[in-house]
């Protein structure tokens, strides 16, 4: 019975840790996606579909990640 038990804490272990890196490729490929989707020309253009997705994307991961956003300038009286 132990070792049964001890079988399928490792089985778990185990699983968890297959998880845990397919987590951390689908995060590495989301973002370099991301990246290659703001360099493209289509996003350069504010008016754009895809101008609107990278915003979309963009300002929840900020957040996320605790970066901070753009500072305005205040202009000195």
């Amino acid at each position: 019975m132990k070792s049964v038990a001890k079988e399928m804490i490792e089985y778990r272990e185990i699983s968890r840790s297959i998880e845990e890196k397919e987590e951390t490729a689908r995060r590495k490929s989301f973002v370099a996606g991301f990246h290659r989707l703001k360099k493209s020309p289509e996003a350069s253009d504010p008016e754009s579909p895809v101008a609107e997705r990278v915003k979309s994307i963009d300002r929840p991961r900020r957040k996320e990640l605790g970066r901070p956003g753009r500072r305005s300038r205040k202009k000195p009286r």
